[in-house]
């Protein structure tokens, strides 16, 4: 008896064994039309989504190519199925990077587009966001590619290395849904342009989208959105660029950032409420456009101080038309409050919208020259 139940308990084991192995969803690479990055736009009153699919090439010369296939539908799963008229194949996302949306499309709203994104098993919550600002997306995606074969996975590795330039920034579907659902806080995303030289034309990212619940307002420069994630707290790399006057002449001087905090802190006076915003920079000397010596003691708590004040105006500029052009907390002053004031915010949430516009801010900026890399004094000239 102990025997025989034995061998059946061996006998389920190794059947469990047997319908775990392997993947229960396995396809064969060439029965699928993998996708690297889709467009969205408007055609009349349906959608144009296109789809940057990629060619796996094998043999001897095997390499990856790209191809593009555009579908209409009055929503984006319809669209998506009828690409299979063209392709053969049921299309794949799992390997999709860039989701790139018409200025028409987010105008109206952009739930409609992100909701499968969303619901779709085989998409991942990583798939960052853009906004396109040429007439329509597609054409983003009939760019030339620099560094690589697909201009999906080129547009990624630019959003990861906007850290070094600060002029825009990586936004997964996760973090945008975040900030679309949250209270006392609007949500931004970044732009895509065309840059054209001469004879050729290459996608360019900078910049970044304003929105109102999920509809597009507005758009910030690659500048002010540098700006934008100084207040957030989420600046990680770029330049600072200042001029300095002296007797010689004007001076052009650029700081590299190596670190920044930025601390925000609300208050309450019964009526209205002011955000304090402390920064806090550490920076390198990386480059001085003349001959003034800004190593000195004297001259280097001059530099300092200008690029502090510098800093200050252009986050007070940057809230100022935040508030009076488009109406819309981008930075998340809200939020501060709920977080800080609970009770407070519970109380004017219902009105925060028509109090954003009236907040006031406190800025103080704290820049820390921490050397001059491996020069301590200018580039001297002789006769």
């Amino acid at each position: 008896m102990k025997k025989a139940l034995k061998r059946g308990r061996i006998l389920c084991v190794l059947l469990v064994i047997s319908l775990l192995s392997g993947c229960w969803n396995y396809r064969e690479a060439e029965e699928m039309a993998i996708v690297s990055g889709i467009a969205v736009d408007k055609e009349k009153d349906q959608l144009l989504v296109t789809f940057e699919i990629v060619e796996i090439k094998t043999g001897n010369e095997g390499n990856v190519q790209t191809q593009l296939i555009s579908s209409e539908g009055k929503t984006m799963l319809e669209a998506v199925r009828k690409t299979i008229k063209t392709t053969g194949k049921k299309l794949y996302f799992s390997h999709a990077k860039i989701l790139v949306v018409s200025k028409e499309i987010a105008e109206e709203g952009i739930i409609r587009i992100i909701d499968l994104i969303n619901r779709d098993a085989e998409t991942r919550f990583t798939t960052n966001f853009l906004i396109s600002r040429e007439k329509t997306a597609k054409e983003v995606f009939e760019q030339q590619v620099v560094t690589t074969n697909i201009l999906s996975y080129e547009l990624s590795d630019m959003l990861t290395s906007q850290r070094d330039l600060g002029y825009a920034y990586e936004m997964p579907e996760y973090k945008f849904l975040q900030e679309l659902a949250a209270s006392g806080i609007s949500p931004t995303l970044p732009t895509i342009s065309v840059r054209r030289e001469n004879s050729q034309s290459f996608a360019e990212i900078s910049g970044s989208a304003v929105f109102k619940g999920d509809k597009l307002i507005g758009f910030l420069t690659g500048e002010e959105t540098r700006i934008l994630l100084f207040i957030k707290d989420r600046i990680e790399g770029g330049v600072l660029v200042n001029t300095m006057h002296s007797d010689d002449g004007a001076t052009n001087i650029s700081l590299e950032i190596l670190d920044n905090k930025t601390k925000m802190k609300p208050y309450y006076d019964g009526e209205n409420i002011t955000i304090q915003i402390r920064t806090k920079t550490d920076v390198t000397l990386d480059e001085i456009g003349g001959q003034g010596d800004y190593i000195e003691k004297d001259a280097l708590a001059a530099l300092k101080a200008a690029f502090e004040a510098q800093l200050e105006e252009q986050i007070v500029n940057l809230v100022a038309k935040a508030q009076q052009e488009y109406k819309s907390d981008i930075f998340g002053f809200g939020r501060s409050v709920k977080m800080n004031m609970p009770e407070v915010w519970r109380a004017i949430e219902p009105r925060w919208q028509e109090m954003f516009q009236n907040v006031g801010v406190s800025v103080a900026c704290e820049i820390n020259i921490k050397n001059s890399s491996i020069l301590s004094e200018p580039i001297k000239v002789g006769d």
